[in-house]
């Protein structure tokens, strides 16, 4: 069969039309910034805010009560990023025993930090992360002292580069095709903008009601795209038919020093903590369905107490490995789309441990490989393998495998 001239011209359009598509996502997606936004939240609960309890028979009731609030403030953009969160919690109760004492807790966790990045929104970072955690103990215990505590988290550091996740690049492609148009990469830059504003709650911020912000997104991303068929961005967005693994690209060297001191007022002070955490990374697009990352983390302690084990949300902001005691984990992440319905994905991480009172090192590894495939629009299916090996703590000096299959169903 001889192809016209008319046909030779229409297959060589979509050919080309594809392959500059397919270069507009790569350009897209390694130019990509993070979103800009602003958002700030307050709010307030009892769960359950009071609960009385008395059984027959019984002289004695019980009763507890919760209340609490969580503060949250927030803003990104390309060059900086800052937070102030807080966190109160309170709660007590009494038994229903005789001569019943009250007791309580009041919990107060206040954090924030500050980043920016100077020479580019991929060039130099320094920055800092601190938290505030108060802590009083009333037991309901008849002439019990209160315990005390107060704890202080803080990290600080510099670095170098900035590792993005420009998923929704991949995401912002797949809803101009399956609304039949092509983009440049300005165009999937824009829309993905708005997909990353949504995704860090600046929507709900702004409107408040989930319904109205959810409307407004749709709204501001169709005018994007350039449709007025939201429920076809929404199935993009959301349908498990569309499974993409991340797409992280860039480099980055970063060094921090973590000092918690903490514990204090309470039996058995903490003391101070300090560890030095060295990083580095460099994820990039094999292909426009295809990402590779690796990323290495090296942590040495710099003192042998283990601060603000009793206060909570203070010590998580700072890991802990003991006095001269080295961790080093390095992890290696692939990723190929097949389709729009089918995904693989593969992981494989290394963990060396070096105690500063042992001899020889620890080393542990793990590969794991899964692949994921959608069934229509409301269901998944997956399988995997998985392979550990070396002589470390996390699997008792033996090597393993197994596998893994399994659904998801999704009720919208």
């Amino acid at each position: 069969m001889r192809l016209n001239r008319a046909t030779l011209i229409a297959l060589a359009t979509v050919a080309i039309s594809s392959t500059a598509f397919a270069q507009a996502v790569q350009e897209a997606a390694t130019n990509y910034e993070v979103p800009s936004y602003d958002t700030m939240s307050l709010d307030v609960h009892g769960s359950p805010l009071f609960n009385y309890n008395k059984d027959e028979g019984n002289d004695d009731a019980s009763m507890d009560f919760n209340v609490g609030s969580w503060f949250d403030m927030q803003h990104q953009d390309p060059m900086s990023k800052h937070y102030v969160t807080n966190s109160l919690e309170i709660k007590g109760g009494m038994d229903a025993v005789p001569d019943a004492e009250l007791g309580y807790n009041i919990n107060n966790v206040l954090s924030g930090g500050y980043h920016m990045w100077l020479m580019g929104s991929r060039g130099v970072r320094v920055g800092a992360d601190v938290a505030v955690g108060l802590d009083m103990d009333q037991p309901a215990v008849k002439d019990a002292d209160m315990v005390k505590s107060i704890a202080v988290s803080a990290k600080v550091g510099a670095g170098y580069g900035r590792i993005i996740d420009a998923r929704v690049i991949a995401i912002a492609a797949a809803m101009y095709e399956a609304v039949g148009k092509t983009a440049s990469a300005a165009d999937l830059a824009k829309a993905a903008e708005i997909m990353g504003q949504n995704a860090a709650g600046a929507y709900v911020a702004k409107y408040k009601d989930a319904i109205a912000a959810t409307a407004a997104y749709y709204a501001d991303l169709g005018a994007a795209i350039g449709t007025d068929n939201p429920f076809k961005l929404a199935e993009v967005e959301n349908s498990p038919i569309y499974k993409f693994g991340p797409r992280n690209v860039g480099y980055h060297f970063d060094v921090d020093l973590g000092i918690v001191s903490g514990d204090h007022g309470a039996e058995g002070d903490a003391g101070m903590s300090m560890a030095l955490v060295q990083s580095a990374g460099y994820a990039m697009l094999l292909a426009d369905n295809m990402g590779l990352s690796l990323e290495e983390t090296f942590h040495y302690g710099l003192d042998d107490n283990e601060g603000a084990t009793g206060t909570s949300g203070v010590g998580a902001m700072v890991e802990h490995v003991g006095k001269s005691n080295m961790f080093i984990n390095i992890d290696i992440d692939w990723n190929l789309d097949h389709s729009s319905q089918w995904s693989t994905s593969a992981h494989v991480d290394f963990d060396i441990i070096k105690l500063n009172n042992a001899d020889d090192m620890d080393m542990g590894w793990g590969l794991e490989v899964r692949t994921d495939y959608a069934i229509g629009t409301q269901t998944s299916a997956y399988a995997g393998l998985h392979f550990t090996g070396g002589n470390d703590a996390h699997n008792g000096g033996e090597s393993g495998y197994g596998f893994l299959v399994g659904f998801q169903h999704y009720i919208f």
